[in-house]
């Protein structure tokens, strides 16, 4: 959903903090000050100058990894060009696959070459491929005290460009994705930046009255076999997936009550 929602799609986990001091050792080894490691399809972590480039620019680079066609052990070399960091200079984007799912990615200039690079992989990943290979079985956050009710979520944090999306596992994770999509959609372009009037034959003060006076904070629908609840609060916007038991009058406190839980851990990026 990175390209629905412009932001980078992040994957949150307590072995984060050991994975960013393996990531940079990497990084500084093929003489990068951008790089990141991607875990089923989402970014894990990175370095610093990775996350200043702009919205865009992480959306077309978390693209270009995920979709490159790496086999296990190999790596790929490709020239890109940053829109707005470099647009006339390409750089090269080298992308090694570590195990399946999992995919390192530096930025680089002429050089190192890719063989000297290619040399010290290993030596910086190997100690964390049993953290690896435990993570990329994983898909619902480690954070205790979840809402048994929630079947899948994202969160947006507006200021970062980064979005968390998440799903239990054994849930019909390809139905909730779908749900929680046309949820999104919906939220986003009826209620919180819905059309722009036409203006003829509109007052202007009509315009800005209708945009002013009644900003929505918080909403939610109920159907046969879900339930779905948003809020905006601050930076961040959440869309939560229920199961249809869960009561109306519980869902805003679960949804709330989910952003405080997944906000307050260090290890997430959101």
């Amino acid at each position: 959903m990175s390209i629905l929602t412009l932001t980078t799609q992040t994957f949150s986990a307590s072995e984060n903090v050991i994975l960013q001091n393996h990531l940079d050792g990497f990084s500084e080894a093929a003489q990068s000050q951008y790089g990141c490691l991607f875990i089923n399809a989402a970014a894990a972590v990175a370095t610093k100058r990775w996350w200043e480039l702009s919205a865009v620019e992480l959306v077309i680079l978390e693209h270009t990894v995920i979709w490159s066609d790496v086999s296990q052990g190999t790596c790929s070399e490709l020239a890109i060009y940053l829109p707005q960091t470099s647009p006339s200079v390409p750089h090269r984007l080298i992308v090694f696959t570590l195990m399946p799912d999992v995919k390192v990615a530096v930025i680089c200039g002429t050089s190192p070459s890719l063989d000297s690079i290619t040399q010290k992989v290993n030596g910086f990943w190997q100690s964390a491929f049993d953290s690896l290979l435990n993570l990329r079985s994983k898909n619902f956050i480690d954070t205790a005290n979840i809402d048994n009710n929630i079947f899948g979520f994202l969160v947006i944090n507006t200021s970062r460009n980064r979005s968390l999306l998440n799903f239990r596992q054994n849930q019909g994770m390809g139905k909730q994705r779908k749900l929680l999509c046309d949820f999104y959609c919906h939220v986003i372009g009826s209620l919180w930046f819905p059309p722009i009037p036409d203006p003829k034959g509109v007052e202007p003060t009509a315009i800005c009255s209708s945009s002013q006076n009644h900003l929505v904070t918080d909403t939610y629908i109920c159907a046969d076999e879900y339930k779905a609840y948003a809020f905006q609060s601050g930076a961040h916007r959440v869309f939560v997936i229920f199961n249809s038991a869960i009561p109306v009058y519980s869902m805003r406190f679960a949804a709330h009550k989910l952003l405080q839980l997944i906000t307050k851990e260090k290890w997430t990026t959101v």
